[in-house]
């Protein structure tokens, strides 16, 4: 028993050095060891264990002023995590980032606010702009999708290229998880139009947006020209939509 226990102590020893060791490294050399190949840092100082970077790209968002602490006791459960923030060109993001084996993300107490180009591909595309305020209290992320999530996100001076290059306002979404993926509630803050929907994200990456729309006092001669595409109003003068596709 004396002998058990006393390899058990030597081999939770080597393990704390070891440990100790990996943390104390200096920044440099665990990014060129560790980082993935999405990301991309320059100006990297201080250690393993706490750090900074004067700037760099995430899947070729820039970014700048990282810094990063990590949390060691998430280590028992498995994962890497670390107390970051960071800003983009045009916000910035704070939170608590957990890494687990397989490359599942998730984010706890998350909060900041981002350019609409650089959350997505396809916003782009579909020529959507604006600006993105969250607040999190958490998100799983798999592959790059979400696949659950609790917390609130605003969408100020959005604008959409159906819709013309005007601000149509500010919009915002409640989430929260669902058995096959993520809802959220949907309605106008300050817009020229009131809005009202729900949006569904599946784990098979499509996506549903169903609601409805109606003019108000505010609602510019053009925009109201393009809402009578959806098709004729109903008896409160609203109209319905529905948007879908696979991300």
């Amino acid at each position: 028993m004396f002998v058990l226990r006393r390899k058990s102590l030597i081999v939770i020893g080597i393990c704390t050095f070891m440990f100790g060791g990996i943390m104390m490294l200096p920044a440099h050399v665990a990014y060129s060891w560790f980082a993935p190949p999405s990301l991309k840092l320059i100006g990297i100082s201080g250690t393993a264990w706490r750090g900074a970077a004067l700037q760099g790209a995430v899947n070729d968002v820039y970014i700048r002023d990282l810094t990063w602490r990590i949390k060691p006791l998430a280590l028992f459960t498995g994962k890497a995590a670390f107390e970051t923030s960071v800003a983009t060109a045009a916000g910035s993001v704070s939170g608590d980032i957990y890494a687990g084996i397989g490359g599942s993300i998730t984010l706890h107490d998350a909060s900041g606010r981002l350019s609409l180009a650089d959350v997505h591909p396809a916003l782009r595309q579909n020529r959507i702009a604006g600006s993105l305020e969250f607040d999190l209290d958490s998100l799983d992320l798999r592959d790059g999708l979400p696949v659950q999530a609790a917390g609130k996100l605003t969408l100020n001076n959005l604008t959409a290229g159906a819709f013309g290059s005007a601000p149509l306002g500010t919009f915002e979404a409640t989430f929260s998880s669902q058995e096959n993926g993520i809802v959220g509630s949907v309605a106008d803050v300050a817009a020229v139009v009131d809005v009202v929907g729900t949006i569904e994200l599946n784990q098979d990456r499509t996506y549903l947006f169903l609601g409805s729309v109606a003019e108000t006092s505010k609602t510019p001669a053009n925009i109201s020209q393009n809402l009578r595409f959806l098709g004729s109003a109903d008896a409160n003068g609203r109209r319905q939509f529905r948007f879908e596709g696979e991300l």
